[in-house]
């Protein structure tokens, strides 16, 4: 283990089934935050391309995490600072595997407070590439100075970026335990500099692959090959390596949709038109806009 777990946590996770990892909230200075694994489960180093749990602990999220999904995953933190509840806890993002290849995964992310620091309790399980659901785009809710200055703060993989490209220091050279804490300071006050000066106060332009805005009937094109279909007839969406699927998948209820199977899913339907304005209409509402 990286680093000494909350005894409550401690019992949690040996209570829990499955792919689990516990990240705590990470800040090194009012430049750099992140989120810090500090512990996993054999299943959860397997599920990430490790061997054992200790390869998986004291990294950090933003360092596994696919980096156009975790700009979104972060929306998804402002969100809920800003009192939107019911962002979803449920989400599929992608990974990034030691070997550089992509993995789908679907997690369910609790958070828990514990004395003043915050922890994510999240469980994964593989999915495929077409079972994947667009993350949702909660960036027209937010307040754009709140955007901006969360994106100020930068990740531990943007500063080992920003390392690479400006000075001749590795992440692990710049936190080693040897160095005293002045040491420390005197190297990220440098990295603080020239990470100002690079734009990173700029709003990101988030149109990523799996944040999509589609009509019904539509079909969108994603940069890694895969299609996004939206129903004509109920409203729901699915991603597919197919760009013309037979019918629309939805044959029976379930958490993703009412029933459909319409081989003339792109043909709108008033049923689709009243499915997408309650789909609008319930968002909004969940999210306490107006």
């Amino acid at each position: 283990m990286n680093r000494n777990i909350p005894p409550p946590l401690q019992a949690l996770l040996e209570t829990l089934e499955g792919a689990v990892i516990i990240g705590q909230t990470f800040y090194l200075n009012d430049l750099v935050g992140d989120a810090q694994i500090i512990a996993a489960t054999p299943e959860a180093a397997r599920l990430y391309g490790f061997e054992h749990p200790s390869e998986l602990e004291g990294r950090f999220t933003s360092q596994l995490d696919h980096p156009d999904d975790y700009i979104v995953i972060k929306l998804f933190f402002i969100a809920r600072l800003h009192g939107l509840a019911q962002v979803p806890h449920e989400y599929d993002m992608r990974i990034i595997l030691p070997d550089g290849s992509i993995r789908y995964l679907r997690k369910q992310v609790t958070q828990m407070q514990y004395g003043q620091e915050s922890y994510w309790v999240t469980t994964s399980a593989q999915i495929a590439a077409d079972e994947a659901k667009p993350l949702p785009d909660y960036r027209h809710l937010l307040p754009e100075d709140a955007i901006r200055e969360w994106f100020r703060i930068i990740s531990v993989a943007e500063l080992e970026q920003l390392i690479g490209t400006y000075v001749p220091w590795k992440i692990a050279e710049i936190l080693r335990p040897s160095l005293t804490t002045d040491e420390i300071q005197y190297n990220m006050d440098e990295i603080q500099t020239l990470g100002r000066s690079r734009t990173i106060r700029a709003l990101p332009a988030v149109t990523r692959p799996n944040v999509i805005e589609i009509g019904l009937g539509q079909t969108r094109h994603l940069p890694d090959n895969r299609y996004v279909h939206r129903c004509g007839n109920c409203g729901c969406t699915w991603a597919s390596g197919n760009s013309n699927p037979v019918k629309c998948p939805r044959s029976r209820d379930d958490s993703r949709g009412p029933r459909c199977g319409l081989a003339r899913w792109r043909i709108v339907t008033a049923r689709g038109q009243e499915s997408a304005e309650s789909q609008a209409h319930e968002l909004a509402t969940t999210l306490n806009v107006k």
